[in-house]
């Protein structure tokens, strides 16, 4: 059963291709634009951020910058060669959230590791460090609730319908019932930097990190 998909748009352009040599070896080289748009509950207030990628062959993997200059100062200091050939028209393309790779699927387990939790799915797991709430018949319970582990660990069996991420709430999971996952992107407790972690079981295939007050999450 195939679930509904993030309202979250990824947008992304390939600009230029070539070889460069960084240290002793040499690498394919990308460079990608990207621009991600979120909405409020509402759907009536958006905001969209940019960002330059650097996408090397593996090892390497890609970096990622908040401004065209910050990738350039990086590529000039690391880069004894390169040689780049501009992509015309650049080739553009959309992405899902990777958390959307378990649309779909029953949650088969529930772990609590101290002070957080990951959700576990046959590929896939979410690590969940920072607050959280879940909401079902219009009722909200937060990690301070007595059912609160109880009514976590009842959304194994469900299936994840909807993945969001939504500037008013956070990161919001839907599964069967309906119920609602709802991960706050701004606020956590003291100390705590990561707020979510996805990740595919083989640790490299697709995963993806949110921080703390990052934007448009700013607290």
């Amino acid at each position: 059963m195939p679930g509904r998909l993030s309202r979250v748009e990824i947008a992304k352009a390939r600009t230029a291709k070539g070889r460069g040599r960084w240290g002793q070896d040499t690498y394919d080289v990308e460079l990608i634009s990207g621009t991600q748009s979120w909405w409020d509950s509402s759907g009536t207030q958006r905001r969209s951020l940019s960002s330059f990628e650097l996408a090397c062959s593996a090892p390497v993997g890609s970096r990622h910058f908040a401004t065209v200059a910050d990738r350039d100062a990086f590529i000039a200091a690391s880069f004894s060669e390169l040689e780049l050939e501009p992509v015309e028209p650049p080739e553009v393309w959309h992405e899902e959230p990777s958390l959307c790779a378990a649309l779909g699927e029953e949650l088969v387990d529930v772990e609590f590791v101290e002070d957080y939790f990951r959700l576990l799915w046959a590929d896939d797991y979410l690590a969940v460090y920072a607050n959280v709430a879940i909401i079902e018949s219009e009722r909200r319970r937060d990690q301070s609730d007595a059912e609160f582990a109880a009514r976590l660990c009842s959304l194994v069996g469900r299936r994840l319908v909807a993945v969001d991420e939504v500037l008013d709430r956070g990161l919001v999971l839907t599964f069967e019932g309906p119920i609602e996952l709802e991960v706050s992107l701004r606020d956590a407790a003291e100390g705590v930097v990561d707020a979510a972690e996805h990740s595919s079981k083989d640790l490299w295939s697709r995963g993806s990190l949110w921080l703390v007050g990052e934007p448009p999450f700013e607290r």
